[in-house]
């Protein structure tokens, strides 16, 4: 089978579509696929295309923006047909954002198949594709690296007896990365040991400068670039608490991928969060994770953020050892448990099967 996969390979205002993208046509390789990648950041000649890879069968983006702008125009030009992911960012901001709205329209309409990784995404979508024929519900895939060793750590290391909460994500406004800052700062006076680990890469300049200002000259503060994946891996498992602060997810996958290596997470309460934490104070013995109180904003995607509810949960967390260990046990289950990449990546080669053979 030959699938043209199209992603974003420039370091996005998000930053996690790429590597969501490039695992999937990995897996579908060993399942026998044959996969081009294409970056869809830059300019796309079809026939070039046609001169480098054979036949494909089938056009596959990820994001309806990022992505899905250039895949339709491929699909259109070849007449194959289109099947679009949905990653998060472009059911939760940028179909609410009026200048991408209707380019948002567009694909959707002319995909053969619309694709979310949970049933929450739905209503979001259904309010300009009401058609349910249209969609596809195709849990993401988590597999996160083996921990590697941090040489860094050995340069700058954090107390024996750290506190360490960690921020993964790109530093961007949508991940409200600052929020954090100001939400644990309180706490320094009550846990003094407290170290917070802002683990991204800043790819909106403006707010990473932001971002590097706040945490200019607080020793409790730590903004490491992202590093590889098994070094990735060496802080979730070094983490006391990965925290997410998010106004919107689809799903993050280094949220994910901390969960998978039974990491206790703290997250807001938004519908991409909700969709993977089952929350332990609503469950008391059957949660899989934290959420904290948000409330809908009127600055579009923006949520308000209850700083007191997340400090007076992670104060919590942090000085409960054994709910927190039993809590992050039954992460790494249910992840094992209900995102498997083996399965996701043969739900999408039937998906293809049923559109290439109608």
């Amino acid at each position: 089978m030959e699938i043209l996969l199209g992603i974003c390979l420039v370091q996005s205002r998000y930053g996690e579509d790429t590597a969501y993208g490039r695992r999937l046509g990995q897996a579908l390789t060993r399942l026998g696929c044959h996969v081009l990648e294409v970056d869809t950041s830059e300019e796309i000649n079809v026939g070039d295309l046609e001169t480098h890879f054979r036949c494909p069968q089938l056009i596959h983006g990820f994001h309806l923006v990022k992505s899905g702008l250039a895949c339709q125009e491929i699909a259109r030009r070849s007449r194959l047909p289109l099947v679009i992911t949905c990653t998060g960012t472009d059911v939760f901001v940028d179909l609410q954002t009026p200048i991408l709205n209707e380019q948002v329209r567009t694909v959707l309409s002319t995909a053969d198949k619309v694709v979310v990784p949970f049933y929450g995404m739905l209503p979001y979508l259904k309010e300009f594709l009401p058609e349910d024929s249209r969609f596809r519900v195709i849990p993401k895939g988590v597999r996160a690296a083996p921990p590697s060793d941090l040489p860094e750590l050995s340069v700058t290391p954090l107390p024996p007896h750290a506190r360490v909460v960690v921020v993964p994500g790109a530093v961007v406004p949508v991940k409200n990365t600052l929020f954090a800052i100001q939400a644990l700062e309180p706490l320094l006076g009550r846990i003094p040991d407290l170290h917070l680990v802002i683990l991204g890469n800043h790819l909106d300049q403006e707010y990473g400068q932001l971002v590097a200002q706040a945490a200019a000259g607080q020793p409790w503060i730590r903004l490491v670039p992202e590093l590889s994946p098994g070094e990735m891996s060496r802080w979730y498992a070094q983490a006391d608490v990965i925290l997410n602060v998010s106004h919107a997810e689809g799903g993050s996958q280094c949220l994910l991928e901390a969960m998978s290596l039974g990491a206790a997470v703290l997250a807001s309460d938004i519908p991409g969060n909700r969709a993977y934490i089952i929350d332990e104070f609503a469950n008391p013995g059957r949660g899989n994770g934290f959420l904290y109180f948000t409330s809908p904003s009127p600055e579009g995607f923006r949520r308000i953020h209850d700083q007191d509810d997340l400090a007076s949960k992670l104060e919590f967390i942090l000085r409960q050892h054994e709910t927190r260990a039993a809590v992050g046990q039954r992460a790494g289950a249910w992840v094992k448990e209900n995102l498997n990449p083996d399965l996701e990546a043969f739900l999408y080669l039937e998906l293809y099967r049923s559109l290439i053979e109608r």
